[in-house]
């Protein structure tokens, strides 16, 4: 997805599994897609009151569509600036071309509220967000070349990936991932190279080709 905040190129995303166990089919993740939309970002729970600003919305809309800005913006003059509206269901989506995140929510407008209802809601709102572990990293040119392997930072590598078996000669898995979509990747991490450093090699090509990843693009992976 193309990052709001730089503009760096695209965003693709993996969560890590297990090393070489069966994954479990399941809807998005919700962890791996938040650490996508970023630390700004926080979504509120089903049951809890929002303010929906309709104007705000069309111009939002008209943005994404990168229309002009001389070009006309719907907007509702029969309808408030503002309307607090109950949440009835929150849903999370991945655009599958670009894997930019996004959330469809159900709104239903209330006649009334209580001032009680609406700091139940900003105490849900706070408390929602899921807490992971996570690294991001910007890819470079060595690694997006077919010829070699993605260089994993020690680090990340220790706190997110299983730990590998050093009594190995050379220590190496098989990581089973998947991405947003629910896509299964397989890479094969590996600890070698002088000075020694963690590589993801075998599958790592497909990975960048079946997202068209290029150097500037960044990937991000969860435990």
């Amino acid at each position: 997805m193309k990052s709001p905040a730089t503009g760096a190129g695209g965003t693709a995303s993996a969560a890590t599994a297990t090393n070489g166990e069966g994954v479990e089919k399941k809807s998005i993740n919700p962890e791996l897609w938040q650490a996508c939309a970023g630390p700004l970002v926080n979504l509120p729970a089903a049951g809890t009151h929002v303010v929906y600003f309709p104007q705000g919305h069309s111009e939002q809309v008209a943005a994404s569509m990168k229309k002009d800005v001389d070009a006309q913006i719907p907007n509702y003059p029969n309808l408030p600036s503002k309307l607090l509206c109950l949440l009835h269901n929150v849903t999370l989506h991945a655009d599958p071309e670009t894997d930019e995140v996004y959330a469809q929510m159900t709104l239903q407008p209330v006649s009334s509220f209580d001032k009680d209802a609406l700091l139940r809601s900003d105490l849900a709102l706070k408390s929602n967000k899921p807490q992971t572990e996570f690294f991001c990293k910007t890819l470079t040119a060595s690694d997006t070349s077919t010829h070699g392997g993605f260089s994993v930072p020690r680090r990340a590598a220790e706190k997110i990936f299983p730990p590998l078996d050093f009594s190995m000669q050379p220590p190496a898995q098989e990581l089973v991932a998947r991405d947003l979509h629910d896509n299964v990747w397989t890479f094969r991490h590996i600890y070698r190279g002088q000075p020694k450093r963690h590589l993801l090699t075998t599958g790592w090509s497909l990975f960048i080709s079946g997202k068209r990843l290029f150097a500037g693009d960044s990937v991000l992976f969860i435990r």
